[in-house]
């Protein structure tokens, strides 16, 4: 059981992104610091439990309950219908963001490895943080551009420790925000996303006991 901030460390890295409010003349022990204390704060808050907004697979929103298990390594999901669901984080292919407006899905270049910038070009646009297992997605949305940069940047890092939990060999890589981007206001139409949670591999179902 998680109590306090200084059991939870960063993962190994080579180059780590930059965490909220730093600057880029920031000492780099500051920086590190900075971002040690942000993804403990998100770690301890998501294993007490958040409600988070999810986009489903016809496009619906849904309320659900997202919490992080004692292992640091299992994301178990309560989606509010009778079912647990439990997704394995060492499983997780890649995360990333999409902007929606209008009813359209672009990309963004606006990598968590940026500054967390001001959000009033996207006052009208939600955010949407997809956790992407491969086979399924995971998404997540929100209306603030700065929720979604800190879920983005600590459910990466959060990935990657999971990860390194595993038996195979250390590749000391950078999470997989691009290192180099363009424009951070630079999007893209994609095309409609996949969002299904009906992943066997990866879904626990587990009745509700009767009140």
């Amino acid at each position: 059981v998680l109590a306090e901030p200084g059991q939870v460390d960063l993962p190994r890295l080579r180059q780590y992104p930059a965490a909220p409010g730093t600057r880029p003349e920031d000492p780099e022990e500051a920086k590190l610091e900075a971002l040690r204390e942000t993804y403990q704060d998100f770690v301890l808050e998501l294993h007490k439990g958040m409600y988070l907004t999810q986009l489903t697979s016809n496009r619906e929103y849904s309320d659900i309950h997202c919490q992080l298990m004692d292992d640091l390594q299992t994301l178990k999901l309560d989606q509010c219908n009778g079912d647990i669901v439990e997704f394995p984080l060492s499983g997780v292919a890649k995360v990333y963001r999409l902007v929606q407006s209008d009813g359209k899905l672009y990309t963004t270049s606006l990598s968590s490895t940026l500054p967390f910038a001001s959000s009033a070009p996207y006052q009208s646009c939600e955010f949407i943080v997809v956790v992407d297992f491969l086979r399924r997605k995971l998404a997540f949305v929100f209306k603030e551009l700065v929720a979604s940069q800190r879920f983005l940047l600590c459910m990466e890092l959060l990935t990657r420790s999971a990860q390194q939990l595993l038996p195979v060999p250390e590749t000391g890589e950078t999470l997989s925000s691009p290192a180099a981007v363009q424009s951070p206001w630079s999007c893209e139409p994609v095309a409609q996303m996949e969002v299904d949670l009906q992943a066997q591999e990866y879904v626990l179902h587990t009745p509700r006991p009767q009140e």
